[in-house]
């Protein structure tokens, strides 16, 4: 009887056990699915039609008009966007996958820069906002594994996104812009005129496998050097608020002759009062560019190819 009494107060001590691990189970799942999201980014990449960052007060957007990407500047000018780093971009902010909780505290934003001094990012499906979230601070955690503290601007949580990168979304207007200057095949090249003031035009040219500076051979090491350079040319720096139609004559001017090209690429560096050069190419007609590196880089004197 003793011993009957006794299997029932354990077997009744064992339910209850059982009914709470299963209660503080079901607890922290219901807990977890409340606060944590598996997912932060849900986006239809076929369907947004616009993208707002703000960073330190200042915001711009990427918007498609016509099928045409746009991207806005100051005084309400635009300009066209890529559509590749317009696609880069959304495919970087898919590659978002939270892997932990940072904290909950609001206090602590700062310290992980999802505040105000974060990457906000707002994306528009059929002028819908479908996303809005800030991109904080970059970290790394072991020797090759890295991490981007990210947060739904409207939740406190703040996310450690492993893998990700926060840098590889453009936080600035050139970031989704044609920075080409000039892309072509080194080799190609046959023909090069550097149209310059005075009596310092020159040619270099290709004869067979030798290059001439006029009718004298030319630096083998130092035409190479140069020629390579060419292959990609982007510039830094956009002038936008200089009208093309007030850059009339051009003080430095290349051209450019290939093989399979059916026009000379035109390469020309105007002077100008605030900027030292305007740089313009036939390459990448819609951009103009300043940048004291690429006039250095493209525009050649003579005897740079002359040798010792």
């Amino acid at each position: 009887m003793f011993r009957s009494v006794k299997n029932i107060r354990l077997i009744a001590v064992l339910v209850v056990l059982v009914a709470a691990y299963a209660g503080l189970k079901l607890f922290k799942n219901t807990g977890r699915s409340k606060s944590f999201r598996e997912e932060l980014v849900v986006i239809d990449t076929s369907k947004v039609d616009r993208i707002v960052i703000s960073k330190s007060g200042s915001s711009f957007e990427v918007s498609k008009e016509n099928n045409q990407w746009k991207v806005s500047l100051p005084e309400n000018k635009k300009v066209e966007a890529t559509s590749t780093s317009v696609n880069n971009a959304l495919s970087s902010l898919l590659r978002i996958n939270p892997d932990r909780i940072a904290t909950r505290d609001p206090e602590k934003w700062v310290d992980y820069q999802v505040d105000s001094s974060g990457v906000r990012v707002q994306v528009f499906e059929n002028n819908v906002s479908t996303l809005d979230l800030v991109l904080g601070r970059f970290g790394m955690h072991g020797q090759q594994q890295f991490h981007t503290f990210v947060r739904l601007f409207e939740d406190d949580e703040v996310y450690a996104a492993n893998n990700f990168m926060g840098i590889s979304f453009p936080s600035d207007p050139k970031g989704f812009r044609n920075s080409s200057f000039l892309q072509i095949t080194s080799d190609s090249i046959t023909h090069i005129t550097f149209n310059y003031p005075g009596d310092s035009a020159f040619i270099l040219s290709k004869s067979e496998d030798t290059w001439y500076v006029g009718n004298n051979p030319a630096d083998s090491a130092s035409t190479a050097s140069f020629l390579s350079g060419l292959r990609y040319v982007n510039g830094s720096d956009f002038v936008d608020d200089v009208e093309p139609a007030a850059l009339i004559n051009p003080t430095l001017s290349v051209m450019i002759r290939a093989n399979g090209q059916p026009e000379d690429v035109v390469l020309e560096a105007y002077s100008h009062p605030a900027y030292g050069y305007i740089l313009h190419s036939s390459y990448n007609p819609k951009a103009y560019f300043s940048d004291n590196s690429m006039i250095t880089r493209i525009f050649k004197g003579q005897s740079e190819f002359m040798g010792e």
